[in-house]
């Protein structure tokens, strides 16, 4: 959901995630241009059809979704990716979403916390936060991350802690530049 239009989607009685159409109007726009697309994965944009008080016109979530669109009046939801800005881009225009750094390094039981910032789209940082020192193959890491991000320099920082974002939450994964 969004805390401003309250709940946007439900569960179905088949495991379906279904929109809440009778609350929201839900448009898809293309990630990088702002055209309508009708499907695959694109920005969720929401307009609340209930709040009278102070209404959200077409509110850009920032998220990545895709939407199947059906004539029972609720959309299903066949996922939903995450902010655009924890979308990742090589130089070769390849798109990789932040959930496969979080998704390799789950694996790596000494890492306590992380951050992987691309700064450019041939560049990026990786602040890393160890449990311990010992046992810790930093080349096997990185050289995992370089697989998943192809011609992109990632420059490896070991720290003592990172810090939490001003809202109190951890970004694990984000991009700072247009695509």
């Amino acid at each position: 959901g969004a805390r401003d239009a309250g709940i946007l989607a439900y569960d179905d009685a088949n495991g379906d995630m279904r929109l809440i159409m009778d609350n929201c109007y839900f448009e898809t726009l293309d990630i990088v241009k702002d055209e309508r697309v009708e499907s695959g994965k694109a920005r969720l944009i929401v307009t609340d059809l209930n709040n009278y008080a102070q209404p959200r016109l077409r509110y850009d979530l920032s998220d990545i979704a895709e939407i199947e669109r059906t004539n029972q009046g609720f959309d299903k939801l066949l996922s939903l990716d995450g902010r655009l800005d924890a979308v990742l881009v090589n130089s070769d225009g390849l798109y990789v979403h932040g959930t496969a750094i979080s998704g390799y390094l789950k694996y790596y039981d000494n890492i306590e916390l992380y951050k992987f910032v691309q700064n450019t789209i041939d560049e990026a940082e990786f602040y890393i936060v160890f449990k311990d020192n010992k046992n810790v193959n930093l080349e096997e890491i990185v050289s995992g991350l370089e697989k998943i991000l192809p011609k992109v320099k990632i420059n490896v920082n070991v720290v003592d802690k990172i810090d939490r974002e001003r809202n109190g939450k951890y970004r694990y994964v984000v991009r700072k530049f247009k695509i």
